[in-house]
């Protein structure tokens, strides 16, 4: 939740996607660098939203890591 709230303070828009320990086998652990003893129960995707929001902040992309 604190992650989600300090998305929208910062103007971005954010959904938690549950249920996805399926999606996280061994390949992907080493992909997004996820320690062996770690277990993944969700996960958050943040991103821009379509609507204008008025508490937007101008964001530096480069503090933040993108993965495809």
């Amino acid at each position: 939740m604190n992650i989600t709230l300090m998305a929208e303070s910062l103007g971005l828009g954010s959904c938690i996607i549950q249920d996805i320990c399926w999606a996280i086998d061994e390949d992907n652990k080493q992909t997004f660098k996820i320690p062996e003893n770690f277990s993944i129960y969700l996960s958050i995707a943040l991103g821009f939203p379509k609507l204008k929001n008025k508490n937007k902040k101008n964001l530096d992309i480069s503090k933040f890591d993108v993965i495809e």
